[in-house]
């Protein structure tokens, strides 16, 4: 898969910095372990049992010079958003997910690499609708967290792939790491919720 290594990692820096961020762990830490452990089995069986959708709220680009100075210079004044924090909870950005289809739509903030009929515009959202590959859930060996893997292409550009991974708290945060094989790596925050559906919505 690509670029496993890095997205591993970005991981792990979130699990063990989101407590000091407040981002999702507050009623996690709030249960004891064996109510969390519970409440992330009963979990487990929902995500392999039902289609679900991720809300997008908050946005953490991949951090460089060049996309702070960018950033930085379109960005509104006087509002809570800065190069590496950006709040879009009420753009109505999404993932959508089952076991054989998934679907998405997410603002990206960072640099790409152009590749041959790479011609979207202005428009260089994340996009994607078609089956997950290599889809994979598991327990965190260290946290009380699932992890959810899979990777799916682009609806637009025939030579780009995105590498999902979703850590899936108790209390149905989600953060969620994105590996493009032509943009750089993303990282956003969203809530979760089950559809009634057993398939992304058309």
């Amino acid at each position: 898969m690509i670029l496993k290594q890095t997205i591993q990692t970005l991981s792990t820096v979130v699990l063990l910095c989101v407590i000091g961020f407040n981002l999702s762990c507050k009623s996690a830490n709030t249960m004891s372990e064996a109510e969390a452990s519970e409440q992330l089995a009963e979990l487990e069986t929902l995500l392999h049992d039902n289609a679900f959708r991720v809300d997008i709220k908050t946005v953490y680009p991949f951090n460089t010079a060049a996309t702070n100075d960018v950033l930085n210079s379109i960005l509104i004044p006087g509002t809570s958003n800065s190069a590496s924090w950006i709040d879009v909870a009420n753009d109505g950005h999404f993932i959508e997910f089952s076991t054989t289809a998934t679907k998405g739509d997410l603002p990206f903030f960072g640099e790409q690499r152009i590749s041959g009929g790479y011609n979207i515009g202005n428009d260089n959202n994340i996009q994607f609708d078609g089956a997950p590959i290599d889809y994979s859930i598991s327990k965190h060996k260290k946290k009380s967290v699932l992890e959810i893997a899979y990777d799916v292409n682009d609806s637009r550009v025939s030579t780009e792939t995105y590498e999902i991974q979703f850590l899936v708290y108790p209390n149905k945060t989600v953060h969620v790491f994105i590996t493009s094989t032509l943009k750089t790596v993303i990282h956003y925050r969203g809530t979760l919720q089950f559809t009634d559906t057993t398939e992304p919505e058309s």
